[in-house]
């Protein structure tokens, strides 16, 4: 979506923004996005000489695959953007951004907002049992009965110390 310096001054140094958007990056560069959907954007751009700020919220429907069970499920993303640009070069600094043109670009920005928002290891439900390391059965849909061996091997040599040391004789002197 493009901003323009002069559609901004002209409704009086503030303009509603409202776009679908497409995020096909988005979906491609996070493996656990399955889909991405219904990406709106809604804001406002505000005007003040040589400096305008941007801001609103993103809302999109995402498909995940559960990182427990790998299972596909859908979460509604909601996440506020605020950014700050400038045709000043004196003006601009880490959170200001430096434009040299009338009109410019929010894609980049918007789609690292929603690039933050989503989820590190998404779980479709707080409670998800995942899949038996053992029979690989998804553990919501199929319980098993399992039984997972859960010595560190690490302490093999002295498991099998103590197992020798209690089968051998007693002296009781």
């Amino acid at each position: 979506m493009d901003v323009c310096w002069q559609d901004v001054r002209k409704s009086g140094g503030s303009l509603s923004l409202s776009q679908r958007l497409e995020l096909p990056r988005v979906q491609a560069e996070n493996p656990d996005v399955l889909d991405i959907t219904s990406v709106v954007m809604q804001g406002t751009a505000e005007s003040t000489g040589r400096r305008m700020r941007i801001h609103g919220v993103v809302t999109a429907q995402l498909t995940y695959k559960c990182s427990r069970c790998l299972e596909p499920f859908i979460q509604t993303l909601s996440t506020d953007f605020d950014e700050s640009v400038t045709t000043d070069p004196q003006q601009a600094q880490d959170e200001i951004w430096l434009v040299n043109a009338d009109c410019f670009s929010i894609d980049p920005w918007i789609e690292q907002v929603v690039n933050l928002a989503i989820e590190f290891c998404p779980v479709c439900q707080p409670d998800c049992q995942g899949l038996c390391p053992l029979c690989g059965n998804n553990r919501n849909t199929h319980p098993c009965n399992c039984v997972e061996d859960v010595r560190d091997v690490r302490l093999t040599a002295l498991a099998q110390w103590v197992e020798d040391s209690d089968n051998e004789p007693v002296d009781e002197r």
